[in-house]
């Protein structure tokens, strides 16, 4: 698996409108796999007050930039991609940091809800690394908001509660885990929601 950083740049109308818009991001980063890099797992990652605009993307092998300079010369100012060497070499007793930024949802009557608690979206973290072969050492909620997407102009919206996570885990089941971090975990993938990193 393949890491992208993609710096976008605010003085692109395309890249402001893909920020503006999580399925317009998404419908963008499809061009990666029409380029034969695989489907992406992408995270918006929130800039600190006037910090850049960062995009992390995850194929299942190197996308070509010029994908993305066809939606916009000026699209990014940076674009670094890099092999995920650490989940290549996931071993059992590894202790490792994650994040992931998540919808934390629930089944019951047979609708989906959101988890808006604090103690609900923990629980929530928690089962998935434990039935994914991770053991949370610590889990903390960074950033928790709803969000309203709309899938085309005059569509009806869709009301996501998003979640993000940062943490540390121990590595049970290497497998189990490689799994996890490859197909993402959690609904809203296309949002921008799923897409786990893990660092030492």
């Amino acid at each position: 698996m393949v890491l992208t950083k993609l710096v976008m740049n605010l003085e692109s109308r395309a890249a402001r409108r893909d920020l503006a818009n999580a399925y317009q991001m998404h419908s963008t980063l499809m061009r990666l796999v029409d380029s034969g890099a695989g489907k992406p797992l992408w995270r918006l990652e929130r800039p600190p007050r006037a910090g850049p605009h960062i995009v992390l993307i995850q194929t299942e092998s190197a996308p070509p930039r010029s994908a993305l300079r066809e939606v916009d010369e000026e699209y990014f100012v940076s674009f670094e991609s890099r092999e995920n060497r650490l989940l290549a070499n996931l071993a059992a007793g590894d202790l490792l940091r994650f994040r992931v930024r998540a919808n934390p949802t629930v089944t019951r009557e047979k609708k989906r809800h959101g988890l808006v608690r604090d103690e609900e979206q923990i629980g929530w973290i928690e089962r998935q690394l434990r039935r994914n072969g991770a053991t949370p050492k610590v889990a903390e909620v960074l950033d928790s908001r709803s969000e309203v997407f709309r899938r085309r102009r005059g569509g009806a919206p869709v009301t996501i509660v998003g979640v993000t996570y940062d943490g540390s885990l121990r590595v049970d089941d290497p497998l189990l885990l490689r799994g996890a971090v490859v197909r993402g975990i959690g609904h809203g993938r296309s949002f921008g929601f799923g897409l786990i990193t893990l660092g030492r």
